[in-house]
């Protein structure tokens, strides 16, 4: 059957031709929401329906938790007519539980674009669901937090649980699945739970893993919900230690300040929890509905038998890495009129192979061919950075075009994400090396300075910038504010930075 494919893959697209890639047809349509792209097969009334849920869950949950999102990723989602087209494009690792078991849909993320692909919503409830969880995963890993593996999941599975009424949101119901397993069984101690960071490794039984799933949504909807000591506002100081919380985190300051902040300790907690799912007694809220636009005003438009080829095979590439249709992208690609997002999809593919020439190939073109997807800018922004910046020398000055191309570059991409950090970051060592600073762009890096994940590096950049301004009191300044405990080429940079304004001025 591969063979097959990968021979029809070459075949044109013409009368009599026979479509290589399911679910390829004249009947497909793209629409607009102020969030997300949507190709789909489904009617209409269905498509913005599934859009206008998402975009009410997206303000919900950035409302609810303040966050923003700090990298520009683009949303893609794909809504299957046929089950068996759906099917088709379903990663491998997912199609491998019980046979009675239908997958609900599923989200893969690329660094240039993040996909939702959908069935048809037979079981609507359980599907709907299924697609809010993944975009909770989604919004986590653009916001810029990396939570440990119960939170993040216990998190994703509160909020797939939102519901739409005419006069507001419900939020909250209890999980049956989740309960039954609880009350069938042991809890697990919560030392172990919060030990997990990003994969339940300890657990390898799909038992197992159901009941860290499981536990990990009862634990939040009783501190949420539930007739617990410990309170959403009381236990606020450790799940925003826990979202901090590093790699190898610390289980006995962990357990001390847990105790600290709920005044109990881990085994009275597991007691309230262990009561809270054998009650039955489980409560919920009603939220009002969030200002977000109407279904019927996003826009749509039908979408070619050529185009929608395209997206299909970008998405069975990106998900799947089928041979087939990445040579259907590559041959695309090889046109002089070709269309951006497939060069965008190959320079992604390249990223991951750290391919970073081959990347930055890719990535330019798309811009030459008019595209404007935010990631791709910034990841080409990144790419042609990575080879001025990778060594530090306190004499290099960045040629004048390379400075405009690069500044170009990271003003577009703020424009489209403007909390994102890395750009802020790199826009520092521009102006650090450029031969003129542009001081309105140091202004917008110090205007983030709080929010930014690299602060020594970016420190020393703005000490190099005083340097440029022939301000060295300021730029010692600068330094003087640096940790004691840096990484050893940060001092060492720092130190030649001082030695340069001790010879110079």
């Amino acid at each position: 059957m591969v063979t097959i494919l990968l021979g029809l893959a070459l075949w044109p697209a013409g009368v009599g031709a026979r479509e290589a890639l399911p679910g390829v047809d004249d009947n497909w349509r793209r629409y607009e929401s102020p969030h997300f792209e949507l190709f789909s097969r489904e009617r209409n009334a269905e498509s913005r329906d599934l859009l206008y849920h998402l975009e009410l869950l997206h303000t919900v949950f950035i409302d609810s938790y303040g966050l923003q999102l700090r990298q520009p990723l683009p949303v893609t989602i794909y809504y299957f007519q046929r089950r068996r087209d759906f099917d088709a494009y379903a990663p491998a690792s997912l199609k491998k539980g019980d046979g009675d078991t239908k997958l609900m849909g599923f989200y893969s993320a690329s660094p240039e674009r993040a996909v939702i692909v959908v069935p048809p919503l037979e079981e609507e409830q359980q599907a709907r669901q299924t697609i809010f969880h993944e975009y909770i995963h989604h919004l986590t890993r653009v916001s810029g937090e990396n939570p440990p593996m119960w939170y993040t999941e216990g998190v994703a599975e509160l909020f797939s649980t939102l519901e739409v009424e005419k006069d507001g949101l419900i939020f909250g119901r209890p999980l049956p699945w989740h309960i039954e397993r609880l009350q069938q069984g042991a809890l697990l101690p919560l030392g172990t739970l919060f030990a997990i960071q990003h994969q339940p490794t300890a657990f390898e039984q799909p038992v197992r893993i159901g009941q860290f799933y499981a536990e990990s949504w009862a634990l939040l909807h009783c501190w949420f919900f539930g007739n617990s000591t410990v309170s959403r506002e009381k236990i606020a100081p450790f799940l925003e230690y826990i979202r901090q919380e590093s790699e190898n985190g610390d289980p006995a300051r962990r357990a001390a300040l847990f105790e600290q902040v709920t005044g109990i300790d881990y085994t009275e907690m597991e007691k309230q929890l262990a009561h809270y799912v054998r009650s039955g007694r489980y409560r919920w809220v009603k939220l009002p509905s969030p200002p977000v636009r109407p279904a019927e005003s996003y826009a749509s438009r039908a979408v070619s038998r050529d185009e929608i080829r395209l997206r299909l095979a970008e998405l069975h590439f990106r998900v799947n890495e089928d041979p087939g249709s990445r040579l259907l992208l590559l041959q695309e690609a090889e046109k002089a009129d070709c269309d951006p997002r497939v060069l965008g999809a190959l320079g992604a593919d390249a990223w991951k192979r750290d391919d970073r020439r081959e990347a930055q190939e890719r990535w330019a073109r798309a811009l030459d061919r008019g595209e404007t997807n935010p990631a791709v800018i910034f990841r080409l922004a990144q790419v042609e950075a990575r080879g001025w910046f990778e060594y530090f020398n306190v004499d290099f000055r960045l040629p004048d075009d390379r400075a405009e191309r690069l500044r170009d570059l990271l003003r577009r991409s703020i424009a489209a994400a403007p909390h994102q950090i890395e750009a802020y970051e790199i826009l520092a060592w521009v102006e650090a090396t450029a031969r003129t600073p542009v001081i309105a762009n140091v202004n917008r890096v110090q205007a983030q300075f709080a929010t930014l994940r690299q602060k020594d590096r970016t420190l020393l950049a703005l000490a190099l910038v005083r340097v440029r301004l022939h301000q060295p009191d300021n730029a010692l300044k600068l330094l003087d504010g640096l940790p004691a405990n840096v990484a050893p080429w940060v001092a060492q940079a720092a130190d030649a930075i001082r030695a340069h304004i001790a010879a110079t001025h």
